[in-house]
């Protein structure tokens, strides 16, 4: 379809006569006329209004498809959460493509909520962190969910992960699949050890747990990160 045949298509489409497409634009009944029958072309100049009358894209308007913005992929809200995921062009790549393993995502200041398809470094933050990496952290609010390790000063919330913790204290519950070193924990499962001392899990536990942190992870990212 042609330029021509596009704009005369689009205006009837919106139920506009040359005429007042002609008004709209501040050109002649008979310039208009020409653009649809092809006999000459609108000025360059037009054609963002001409696309914005339409309510489409000068891609739209020659007829090529339009293509998506990154935001349109995005699985989630504009809800002020900090994250970090990895896209190729325009694709937000899945566990298989991402490159997780040799990028940290690393914040300073004060966040309120961090989710991250790597590791994460960073100061205090007043909501929950989820990675599917490491996590090393000052003081959390929330909750810490992370695919690798954990190492932080104090978390107000409950703490799981795929790999060891290593904290201060802990004012929730603790699941992790390796070792949990901490001065303090409210909140202990019946697995986990609050002293220091190295804790193992049977397999059952620990593919149980795994899945607990994957579930999490999942509800955050488009894709499984931790696979």
């Amino acid at each position: 379809m042609t330029l021509g045949m596009k704009i005369s298509h689009l205006r009837k489409e919106n139920h506009m006569t040359q005429e007042s497409l002609a008004a709209k634009l501040d050109v002649t009944n008979q310039a208009v006329s020409k653009w649809e029958t092809d006999q000459c072309c609108p000025d360059p100049m037009l054609l963002p209004k001409i696309a914005d009358l339409f309510g489409v894209s000068i891609d739209t308007l020659f007829d090529r498809p339009t293509q998506p913005s990154a935001g349109s992929e995005l699985p989630w809200e504009d809800d002020g959460v900090l994250r970090a995921v990895i896209f190729s062009g325009r694709k937000l790549l899945s566990a298989e493509e991402n490159p997780c393993k040799n990028i940290y995502f690393s914040y300073e200041g004060e966040a309120l909520n961090i989710e991250s398809a790597f590791s994460v470094q960073c100061d205090s933050v007043t909501g929950n962190v989820s990675a599917g990496g490491s996590i090393n952290c000052d003081e959390v609010e929330g909750d810490l969910y992370a695919g690798g390790s954990i190492n932080c000063d104090e978390v107000n919330g409950d703490v799981y992960a795929g790999g060891s913790i290593t904290c201060d204290e802990i004012h929730g519950s603790v699941n992790a699949l390796g070792s949990i070193r901490c001065d303090h924990v409210d909140h202990p499962l019946e697995q986990n050890s609050s002293n220091g001392e190295s804790v193992s899990f049977s397999r059952d536990f620990g593919d149980r747990l795994r899945q607990n942190i994957e579930s999490e992870l999942s509800k955050m990212f488009s894709g499984d990160f931790l696979k």
